[in-house]
């Protein structure tokens, strides 16, 4: 499935590396000597498709002037901003690894420039697949 407009294979890559990424955050900024925390969950890697979803819409308003691009990156931007309210007022919920899974899917779909700036493909060309 494409979640984030990447592509499968893009999307599945920037789930997995915000999840690491984001529990590698977690773990470093939380350590504290003698402590155990359990932490369980996806949800730094859903927050990196929210981001890296934010990149593509950015992307395309920048490029494009897209009005919906532009609708949906404000889209993007309250459901982090809704996030982070929530955790702000529930206990245990990790705070750094949402906002740390978003940050790092918005700044991997950034680096792949190559196919941010790859012209979107019609349905009625030839060689696209059929839905």
């Amino acid at each position: 499935m494409d979640f984030a407009g990447l592509g499968a294979g893009l999307d599945l890559q920037v789930y997995l590396l915000s999840g690491i990424g984001s529990m590698a955050f977690v773990t470093l900024l939380n350590s504290e000597p003698n402590q155990a925390e359990l932490m369980v969950g996806a949800s730094g890697s859903i927050m990196g498709l929210v981001g890296a979803t934010g990149a593509l819409m950015l992307s395309a308003w920048r490029r494009h002037k897209a009005v919906t691009a532009k609708r949906r990156l404000g889209a993007m931007l309250l459901i982090v901003l809704m996030q982070t309210a929530f955790d702000f007022m529930v206990p245990h919920i990790s705070m750094i690894g949402h906002l740390s899974g978003a940050l790092l899917g918005f700044a991997i779909a950034l680096l792949l420039r190559d196919r941010l700036g790859a012209p979107l493909r019609r349905p009625t060309e030839p060689d696209a697949p059929a839905r």
